[in-house]
């Protein structure tokens, strides 16, 4: 019997990213890699909606790093995956 809700599965793009994230940046299975999207509203142009990506990577014995792309799962490419590992992360 489950004790609690079970955490939402990941559409098929963010379990693909999650993926891609892992073998560009070579981690291990015991690192965690948690992809997690947002949909808001683009102030910038009403009526349009924004969204980004969060890429958070948590291993067992060091701090988590986390980096925000301003896309969809389906819309993030290699080269914004790059570009992202290449600036500073947050500390999530």
């Amino acid at each position: 019997m489950q004790s609690g809700p079970r955490p939402p599965r990941l559409s098929p793009h963010a379990a693909e990213l999650r993926e891609r994230v892992r073998r560009l940046l070579g981690l291990d299975d015991d690192i965690a890699v948690v992809i997690r999207e947002f949909a808001g509203v683009n102030r910038a142009e009403p009526g349009r909606s924004s969204a980004e990506t969060s890429v958070t990577i948590m291993p067992m014995d060091g701090p988590a790093r986390r980096w925000v792309v301003h896309r969809r799962p389906d819309q993030i490419t290699e080269k914004d995956l790059h570009t992202a590992f290449a600036t500073h992360s947050d500390g999530a």
